[in-house]
């Protein structure tokens, strides 16, 4: 009974150090009509990462998507209309329009 005790307080306090790494930094994605750029945040003054993104689930009020910078890094962002309703539209037609421009926001399983 005292183990079990014991170990309450030590499973809550791992599920709360789990939760702290486990929540995404902020990120900002900007479409310039030529090429993505991701940003850190609001605040970041590190300058944006250019690449293509790429459409990998759609679920229609939730997207999962990659973002492949120029030196090959991969950023998933899991972006949700709930989160942002005010620019959900935007992102959307965003995405098809750099779709229609060919400049990636393709969904994976379509041809490049």
């Amino acid at each position: 009974m005292l183990v079990a005790a014991l170990l309450v307080p030590a499973d809550i306090a791992l599920a709360r150090a789990f939760w702290r790494l486990g929540t995404p930094a902020a990120r900002l994605l900007a479409w310039t009509g030529q090429t993505w750029q991701l940003l850190d945040g609001a605040e970041s003054i590190a300058p944006a990462t250019v690449g293509k993104l790429s459409v990998v689930l759609d679920l229609g009020d939730g997207l999962l998507l990659r973002h492949r910078s120029v030196d090959r890094r991969t950023t998933w962002l899991a972006v949700g209309a709930s989160a942002s309703p005010r620019h959900w539209h935007a992102l959307r037609v965003a995405l098809a329009d750099s779709r229609r421009r060919g400049t990636e926001a393709r969904h994976d399983g379509d041809a490049a």
